[in-house]
């Protein structure tokens, strides 16, 4: 489904607001006058809080939105994905449905990282295919692997004497040092 150019169409269940087909909304006004809304950018994507026809202010995330203004709805076992994998690109020809099985295939490897184990003088120790692997490995829970690699405890030394890191992070930092 090729689709070039849109205007904007009226959201179903938001008669004070429309989306056109490159994700933009734009409330209504009781005077004619339009307003082009900016969503705010959350984890699982572009967000935005609307009110619906009752007057309840609701948040939603603009690719369902999208489905629901644009998209026909899912058959039993379809889920909406973007194509290229970019939840921040909302555009209509990059939205289509998939059973959850191809869902899976396609992104269920993208959910492990790799973890390196690093004494303190910054000597790359171990390398583990996953967070839950270090963790099992060295007696820890993996929630304290992954906590380390994210930065989210004071102390970046665990328990063991080593610092835990996300592959991808070190060699990014290791890149920036070098160059």
């Amino acid at each position: 489904m090729q689709i070039e150019k849109m205007g904007f169409k009226t959201i179903p269940g938001y008669p004070l607001y429309e989306i056109n087909n490159r994700g933009d909304i734009r409330r209504l006004w009781k005077n004619a006058k339009k307003t082009l809304l900016k969503p705010a950018l959350k984890r699982c994507g572009y967000t935005i809080r609307l009110l619906d026809s009752s007057g309840i202010r609701r948040e939603l995330r603009v690719h369902k939105l999208m489905q629901h203004t644009f998209m026909r709805t899912p058959k039993l076992g379809e889920v909406l994905y973007h194509k290229n994998g970019n939840k921040l690109d909302n555009w209509i020809n990059n939205l289509a449905y998939i059973t959850r099985q191809e869902l899976g295939k396609m992104t269920g490897g993208q959910s492990r990282q790799s973890v390196l184990k690093i004494d303190t003088s910054g000597e790359v120790v171990e390398i583990y295919r996953s967070a839950r692997a270090a963790g099992k490995e060295n007696f820890m829970s993996y929630q304290t692997i992954i906590d380390r690699c994210n930065g989210k405890v004071k102390k970046k030394i665990a328990p063991d004497g080593f610092i835990y890191e996300w592959e991808d992070e070190f060699s990014c930092r290791y890149k920036k040092s070098v160059v």
